[in-house]
């Protein structure tokens, strides 16, 4: 009996992981059950923008980039980093007619900044 609960428990892990909607974490308690640990939002895949930077808010920790198509505000976090070549650069470095390159993902309606590459 227990070798058949723990495969019905496994499967169900592999479906709930390979479906691309779905967005929750799970955790395995010791008695093998599935048990829904958090409920995150849907993230997507990474995206780049190239262009040049606009404004820069510390405060707002936002970051407002054009280019000759549109003009996009992305999210910083504390995890966001800026680099130029290999240099690591602090945020407060970041001017306003920079070229940059920011990859990003959208997550929650917001596209958050998770690398900005700061051109030479």
């Amino acid at each position: 009996m227990y070798k058949y609960s723990t495969w019905i428990v496994l499967g169900f892990l592999v479906f709930v992981m390979n479906d691309p909607g779905m967005a929750q974490t799970l955790a395995v308690t010791s008695s093998g059950v599935a048990q829904e640990a958090t409920v995150g939002k849907k993230i997507g895949a990474v995206r780049q923008m190239t262009g040049t930077v606009k404004t820069v808010d510390l405060v707002g920790k936002t970051l407002n980039i054009k280019n000759h198509r549109s003009e996009q505000i992305f999210v910083i976090s504390p995890e966001t980093k800026v680099k130029k070549g290999r240099v690591a650069l602090k945020l407060t470095e970041l001017r306003p007619g920079a070229e940059v390159l920011v990859n990003y993902r959208e997550f929650d309606g917001q596209k958050q900044a998770g690398i900005i590459k700061v051109k030479p």
